[in-house]
């Protein structure tokens, strides 16, 4: 229970909008440095410092003033903070405009806001094979 007050009370203070995050979720909160590779079958919310690899197998959210000091592995990932290392996303990359990344992104598909920096090689799987049959 004091989880979820310290959770709600960090959104509380920094968000605008009102934000979800599932009870099952890994939350990393401004000020905290986590060092070492972190593997969720849940999301993952960063509002602090990574020092390591990530891997979920949902999605992973990069909140303005977290930092990833490694290599990204999700389904979706969505960034408004900084992310130093490669993406590998199965379905979806999301750039807000507070996004910084350096380093190389693959996924299916990819939104960049206006005002996101990215330095890096950017590759589009486009769409599973299956999909790409002729009828």
């Amino acid at each position: 229970m004091q989880i979820l007050k310290s959770i709600k009370s960090l959104l509380s203070n920094n968000s605008s909008t009102s934000i979800q995050i599932d009870p099952l979720s890994t939350v990393i909160a401004s000020g905290a440095v986590f060092s070492g590779d972190l593997i969720s079958e849940n999301d993952i919310w960063i509002y602090g410092e990574i020092k390591g690899d990530i891997s979920s197998q949902k999605t992973i959210y990069i909140r303005d003033g977290g930092t990833i000091l490694g290599d990204i592995k999700s389904t979706t990932t969505n960034i408004s903070g900084e992310v130093i290392g490669n993406i590998d996303c199965q379905d979806k990359v999301i750039c807000e405009r507070s996004a910084r990344i350096n380093g190389n992104i693959k996924s299916q598909d990819i939104l960049v806001e206006k005002g996101a920096s990215i330095s890096g090689k950017i590759d589009i799987r486009g769409m599973d094979k299956d999909s790409n049959e002729e009828e």
